[in-house]
């Protein structure tokens, strides 16, 4: 293969490889949203909870 075509090919695999880690990167952040919507709503969850004893107490 000629230096040009190699450095071509290179070039090629480093975009694939790249593209590759975004869409890792992107799957990684979407479970962490949906773990932080979990979060959040057994938060507010908890939360109605105590608001419900507090008014259960008056």
């Amino acid at each position: 293969m000629y230096p040009k075509m190699q450095n071509i090919q290179r070039l090629a695999d480093l975009i694939s490889a790249t593209g590759q880690e975004v869409n890792e990167l992107e799957a990684q952040i979407a479970e962490l949203e949906a773990r932080k919507a979990n979060k959040m709503n057994e938060f507010l969850g908890y939360t109605e909870e105590m608001l419900m004893t507090l008014q259960a107490k008056k």
